[in-house]
């Protein structure tokens, strides 16, 4: 890649971008609220934005929001817009392919000369305003932000911590008991005690092939022959009756006929294994993911906290406004 493409990169401008912001967010942390950056200018939350995020609310419920989910509502408009002006102070939508290609589509629809370079029409839908009107444009943005928030540069997982996670979360990271079981598939009518006992006689004194055996069967379409099957695998296979059956025969000899929702069944068990712990490797896979997804969500709460008190809230229609990081407020003239 030629140093003026890597230079143009989003990866390469996300990634500089995102460790920026970790160290100006560490910085903040770290530091009195009196010593915090200027504060932007306010967010307002227009009577319209509340109206429509009432009715979509009330479409998906039922039943229009009570005050505390209205209030909800608006911190999270409010949440949304600190979002946008926080990509836009530091140039997320600057090189941004999402963003381009919808400024683009939408120019183009209405530029006197749709046929300019690319480079043209962007900087010219920017100077309308473009970027700032458009919904889409503003999610995009918002949401890179928030991913941007979850970047740690200097995370570190060692092992105690994924021993830690083991630990406390035990249960998730084992494997459930399984059977393994062959099967005979007698089909769903009747079968005569004859019939059974001959089937029987033959299959317990071991003189059928592997060939006798299926030839001895209906046609099954899951095979007669099944490895290591999970309770629940089997409930949604062959039905509850059957799985609790399987987890209850004991190993070695002919059972049945045993009910499953396809029919009848000579069933014998070949192994049956109880909880076990997963593989090491994977027990690190997921422990790794699950501690990073933690880690991630407490650093954009924590961002979240400390972004909002740059910011006062001034909902349209009503006369208090909110320094959003600390649930103040004070009485303004709207």
């Amino acid at each position: 890649m030629r140093l003026s493409q890597l230079v143009r990169s989003p990866l390469l401008h996300f990634a500089i971008v995102g460790s920026l912001l970790f160290e100006v967010v560490e910085w903040g942390s770290s530091r009195s609220t009196d010593n915090l950056l200027p504060e932007r200018e306010p967010l307002t939350v227009t009577a319209q934005q509340v109206e429509r995020a009432v009715k979509s609310f009330a479409g998906r419920h039922g039943s229009p929001p009570n005050e505390l989910q209205r209030r909800a509502l608006i911190a999270k408009l409010a949440e949304e817009e600190m979002l946008y002006r926080e990509a836009l102070y530091l140039g997320l939508d600057r090189g941004d392919p999402s963003v381009s290609w919808r400024l683009l589509h939408k120019y183009r629809l209405v530029a006197e000369r749709p046929d300019q370079p690319a480079e043209r029409l962007l900087a010219e839908a920017r100077e309308l305003g473009l970027h700032e009107n458009d919904v889409v444009v503003r999610r995009i943005l918002a949401q890179r932000m928030r991913q941007l928030l979850q970047r740690d540069p200097a995370a570190i997982v060692t092992d105690a911590d994924i021993d830690a996670l083991v630990a406390r979360s035990g249960q998730q990271f084992m494997n459930p008991p399984t059977v393994s079981f062959s099967h005979v598939y007698l089909g769903d009518g009747e079968t005569s005690r004859g019939q059974l006992a001959a089937t029987r006689s033959s299959l317990d004194t071991g003189s059928l092939t592997a060939e006798q055996m299926e030839a001895t069967s209906l046609p099954f379409p899951l095979g007669l022959d099944l490895k290591a099957q999970t309770r629940s695998r089997l409930v949604g296979r062959f039905g509850q009756n059957f799985a609790d059956e399987m987890f209850t025969l004991p190993p070695g000899g002919w059972h049945g006929p045993v009910e499953s929702v396809y029919g009848k069944h000579l069933v014998r068990v070949t192994d049956r294994r109880g909880e076990t712990r997963k593989p090491s490797e994977e027990l690190k896979k997921r422990a790794l993911y699950d501690i990073s997804r933690e880690r991630s969500t407490q650093r954009v709460e924590a961002s979240l906290d400390w972004l909002r008190t740059l910011y006062r809230l001034r909902i349209e229609g009503e006369e208090t406004e909110f320094m959003t990081g600390s649930g103040k407020q004070q009485e303004t003239k709207s």
